[in-house]
């Protein structure tokens, strides 16, 4: 019923980030998800439909609290090509990663990924990374999947999580995770 951590971006960070992705690579569009919710600029395509009180605006408008994460979209870039750039343009100051299959970008603050969080909150149960049990398909997951001491790729994956993982598990569609959880609670 409520967050047990919040890492957000703060609003000056934020929007110098964005501004620099918007330079480097015009045609970038922004969203801001809170613990409040999403928020979208003007120019940000949805895919899925949202409320109509969904809050829309310019950058600095939508941008007025930490954002637990960034979403920055283009529509003319594959994800591969937008992320390089995006990297480029952004440097280090916060995470970036993809999970989609369109050119969508998740942006987290600095050191802010599923490792970092699973690795605390495993450390807080006395649990260490060599008995953690990890799954993914896209590049957000390559982080997590390098930390835990197991790690599955399903066999739909991401070229980059296939390789990176210790395992693989069947693909999505056939239930990959769960054959996996089955033969390994047996």
């Amino acid at each position: 019923d409520r967050p047990e951590l919040e890492r957000g971006i703060d609003v000056d960070t934020g929007l110098e980030v964005c501004e620099r992705l918007r330079a480097a690579v015009p045609g970038s569009a922004f969203a801001c998800e809170t613990v409040a919710g999403i928020s979208l600029e003007s120019g940000f395509i949805e895919r899925y439909p949202l409320p109509p009180e969904t809050p829309r605006g310019s950058l600095s408008e939508i941008y007025r609290r930490p954002a637990l994460k960034i979403l920055a979209r283009h529509e003319e870039l594959t994800p591969q090509a937008y992320w390089d750039l995006a990297e480029d343009a952004i440097g280090d100051d916060v995470e970036i990663v993809w999970s989609s299959s369109s050119t969508l970008l998740e942006i987290s603050g600095r050191g802010v990924t599923k490792a970092s969080t699973l690795e605390g909150w495993a450390a807080s149960h006395g649990i260490e990374a060599h008995d953690v049990v990890a799954f993914g398909d896209m590049p957000n997951d390559l982080p997590m999947l390098t930390w835990a001491g197991r790690s599955f790729a399903v066999a739909n994956a991401h070229d980059d999580v296939l390789a990176a993982a210790t395992d693989h598990a069947p693909a999505n569609d056939d239930d990959g995770v769960a054959q996996v959880l089955e033969g390994l609670l047996r």
